[in-house]
């Protein structure tokens, strides 16, 4: 595989710094315990994890970074803050990553890469009882978010998901799905019985 194949692979979102609304609001939605282990999927400068950090009574962090660029860059704030024993930053591919001890995700993705990484999060949902994943700004694809919080004046949306989200989720695959194959065995019936009456 080409070096560009893997980067399209890896890639899940353009950096575009989180509000620091959203940042707020992660603390405080999240409720962090001393024993949660935050992940941020794609942390761009690490601004996320510092701040949960500094803010919480949260003791462990992991970044996941696949941009050399801002992978130093997230490094260089960690080390200034003097949290390096609190958080660590990984230079990698947020897909393949071991996130098993993580009880907390954020994620700030395109929905491209929001799609990527959905396996990962329900996965982390059903096999980590009390595990949350916060999305800022767009819903992960057939997952139906436990809350919707709104925050600044532009009315931005954090979407909070923990194992309700994918009973939910899966129920409402299944009752679309029930129903699209009920369409279509209707539509060949039609179709059968105008054919054979000709």
């Amino acid at each position: 595989m080409s070096k560009q194949a893997v980067k399209s692979e890896s890639y899940l979102a353009p950096f575009n710094p989180t509000d620091k609304g959203a940042i707020s609001q992660v603390v405080k939605l999240a409720n962090f315990l001393d024993t949660d282990v935050l992940c941020d999927l794609g942390c761009g400068d690490g601004r996320v994890l510092i701040n949960a950090v500094k803010k919480s009574p949260l003791q462990r962090a992991i970044g996941v970074e696949y941009d050399e660029v801002y992978y130093k860059r997230a490094k260089e704030a960690v080390a200034k803050e003097g949290l390096e024993r609190q958080i660590s930053i990984i230079f990698g591919d947020a897909n393949v990553v071991d996130t098993s001890e993580v009880t907390v995700f954020f994620v700030y993705l395109v929905p491209e890469g929001l799609k990527k990484i959905r396996p990962k999060v329900i996965d982390a949902l059903t096999q980590n009882p009390g595990c949350r994943v916060l999305s800022n700004i767009f819903s992960i694809p057939d997952l139906v978010p436990t809350a919707v919080f709104r925050y600044s004046r532009a009315n931005l949306k954090l979407f909070l998901y923990d194992a309700q989200s994918v009973r939910v989720g899966s129920k409402a695959f299944f009752e679309f799905s029930r129903r699209y194959v009920s369409v279509v065995v209707a539509a060949l019936f039609v179709s059968v019985s105008w054919l054979s009456s000709r």
